[in-house]
């Protein structure tokens, strides 16, 4: 059944193509002589159309917007929503897989290197150089990381962490995929 789940979510995805996000592959192609795997969307909105999917602002103050795109990974795309508050840039992502998205590596391994555990919703991952931490819903798995400056704490971070769950949660029930 989640297999289905899935893979219609995955044809919905491609059906629904790029509205609202700006192709520049071919003016990469003619620069470079290949594909940039980077699609820009002009909104938030616009990218979660295309990713049939629930990445959210936090609602704290000072919130500023960097950048919303779309990353061709191959096999599934990852939405990527970049931002930053208090001057630190935090990287949030979802894509339609179980394999890391987070790009993050601990001591030259993978940090989501492991399953969620049965009795967590969500999985945090701490290093002296990085916050990060990683949920599953039926359309897949969110993701958000923040380089640690010294200045956040694990305290504040999970908080953002809660709210940004809780807002991808509201009206969709957890996958029981992990």
């Amino acid at each position: 059944m989640k297999k289905r789940i899935l893979a219609a979510v995955l044809a919905a995805t491609t059906m629904l193509g790029m509205v609202g996000c700006s192709q520049t592959k071919k003016e990469e192609e003619q620069s470079t002589g290949m594909a940039n795997p980077i699609t820009q969307c002009e909104s938030l909105d616009a990218l979660n159309k295309s990713m049939n999917t629930k990445l959210c602002a936090p609602g704290v103050m000072g919130v500023e917007d960097v950048a919303y795109q779309l990353i061709d990974n191959g096999g599934y795309q990852i939405g990527e929503y970049i931002f930053k508050v208090a001057g630190q840039e935090y990287d949030f992502r979802v894509a339609s897989t179980k394999d890391d998205i987070s790009g993050v590596y601990i001591n030259g391994e993978a940090a989501f290197n492991k399953d969620i555990a049965e009795d967590e919703d969500i999985q945090y991952v701490e290093s002296d150089e990085i916050k990060a931490a990683r949920w599953f819903m039926i359309e897949g798995q969110y993701e958000i990381s923040v380089k640690d400056d010294g200045k956040l704490s694990m305290e504040s971070f999970k908080s953002m962490v809660n709210e940004l769950y809780q807002q991808t949660t509201s009206d969709i029930d957890r996958a029981t995929a992990n």
